[in-house]
């Protein structure tokens, strides 16, 4: 994701440059009573979701996220490391620790 925001905040600078432009984080989550219960109740659903945009630009995307290397069918996509870098999900507590841990490696805060 951080590859993704500093492209875009380039973008901004060249085409938009004004103190008013910027950007925000929009991620997939669920909430639930624990991390296993995510996986077996809404994992299957977003594995799905996300392998059909995977199939369609595969070498793209796994150029600029290196957790997807060595994926070549649904079912390597892996709960376990595809929630690291691209989820909010799990306990509240889960949530909230994966919120403030892509808002660190984004830089965005609070003005």
């Amino acid at each position: 994701m951080a590859e993704w925001a500093s492209l875009y905040r380039q973008a901004g600078a060249e085409y938009a440059p004004r103190p008013a432009s910027s950007s925000c984080c929009c991620g997939t989550g669920w909430v639930a009573d624990s991390l296993d219960e995510v996986e077996r109740v809404w994992w299957p659903c977003i594995r799905a979701e996300h392998w059909f945009y995977f199939k369609q630009i595969p070498r793209w995307v796994a150029d600029r996220e290196p957790f997807l290397a060595g994926v070549r069918e649904e079912s390597d996509f892996r709960f376990e490391t595809h929630r690291i870098d691209r989820l909010v999900a799990g306990s509240p507590e889960d949530c909230i620790a994966a919120i403030e841990r892509f808002r660190d490696a984004l830089g965005y805060g609070l003005p």
